[in-house]
């Protein structure tokens, strides 16, 4: 009996010293992703979808890390922006098709370049990074070949979360 008591008022004890913030929750805003917006260039209050749109970042030591594992059809699409430098650089894709093991797409190179901004949220959630000062530019070296006519970012141009646009392309 003694032991069963024992046990009880440790267990109760141990839950009793937890506190609200030992806790991170699902709720908890996180670093923000870089929204993008597709619109119709030839009208463009409508939006458009990307079609089999992917995102990839090609890496210092050539590898390629794709953002979606599969391609998607959306009229928004959700990146990240890497936290340990001021910039990123992405190959946007549109029409991507892999045919007979070869890989058929049309390939935008953007450059997104910030300020990096560590915020505290709480001891159990530790710091989100936000994005201040965004700007977008794509790579004119062959512009009659770009699919992305237009690039442009919403103000304020800070990416601190997730519920408004920050990019608008046009294509």
């Amino acid at each position: 009996m003694s032991h069963k008591f024992f046990y009880f008022l440790l267990l109760l004890i141990g839950f009793s010293a937890c506190q609200k913030d030992d806790i991170c929750s699902e709720a908890t805003p996180t670093t923000p992703h870089l929204v993008i917006q597709f619109f119709d260039i030839n009208n463009i209050t409508e939006a458009k979808i990307a079609p089999n749109f992917n995102a990839y970042e090609v890496t210092d030591n050539g590898n390629i890390s794709y953002y979606y594992e599969t391609a998607i059809n959306d009229t928004i699409a959700k990146i990240p922006l890497r936290t340990d430098q001021n910039f990123t650089d992405y190959n946007l894709v549109i029409n991507q098709f892999i045919n007979d093991g070869e890989i058929s797409e049309n390939t935008d190179q953007v450059s997104f370049t910030y300020g990096v901004n560590d915020k505290f949220v709480s001891r159990a959630c530790g710091y989100k990074t936000e994005f201040l000062g965004l700007d977008a530019q794509v790579d004119q070296a062959n512009p009659v070949e770009n699919w992305i006519k237009t690039i442009e970012e919403q103000q304020p141009n800070d990416v601190i979360d997730e519920n408004t646009t920050h990019i608008y392309i046009y294509f």
